[in-house]
């Protein structure tokens, strides 16, 4: 969190790069893949006010487009909020890939401004540092595997990397 919101910014910044575009490739591919989650997330049987509670409770500060539910469940109960955290973080995966799959297109420059503009334009919770560092915190290894469990398409880069042992920001970056 500390490497994106500071010393990212900061590079970006003297690139020119620091301004997110809120209809870019990026912010629309993260878009796109959080709604098209929901929707499968639906067909699945979870509801509208769960999904909503699930994005609230990982700290998405853009909420899928979902139809207004009257009846949403509380999430003040930790108990509630264990249960909403998997998918939650089922959303963030799905958008995490995305980011992903625009550095592969070559849509953002770097990770670091993959991760910046998750954040401003996408709506990627800051607590993560970007959908990029989620990736390398967690292991290219083991977040392939959960996205393959929640049957989820991983992009040609990223499967590479989870083989190799590769990470999206340098040991150098993740010090900062």
């Amino acid at each position: 969190m500390i490497r994106t919101q500071f010393f990212a910014r900061q590079v970006l910044a003297r690139e020119g790069r620091a301004r997110a575009d809120k209809d870019g490739p990026l912010a629309t591919a993260c878009r796109n893949a959080l709604d098209a989650e929901t929707l499968r997330m639906q067909a699945e049987g979870m509801s509208p006010a769960f999904i909503r509670n699930a994005a609230e409770v990982v700290g998405l500060s853009v909420l899928p487009a979902l139809p207004v539910d009257s009846a949403r469940p509380s999430t003040n109960d930790a108990s509630d909020r264990a249960a909403l955290r998997p998918a939650g973080l089922r959303l963030l995966r799905a958008m995490a890939l995305a980011a992903a799959a625009t550095l592969d297109r070559g849509d953002v420059a770097s990770a670091l401004e993959a991760d910046v503009h998750a954040i401003d334009a996408a709506g990627f919770p800051v607590w993560t540092g970007g959908p990029l560092s989620l990736i390398d915190r967690q292991g290219a290894a083991e977040f392939v595997a959960a996205c393959r469990a929640d049957k989820l398409e991983i992009p040609v880069g990223l499967a590479a990397m989870a083989r190799d042992g590769g990470r999206f920001h340098s040991v150098k970056e993740a010090a900062a």
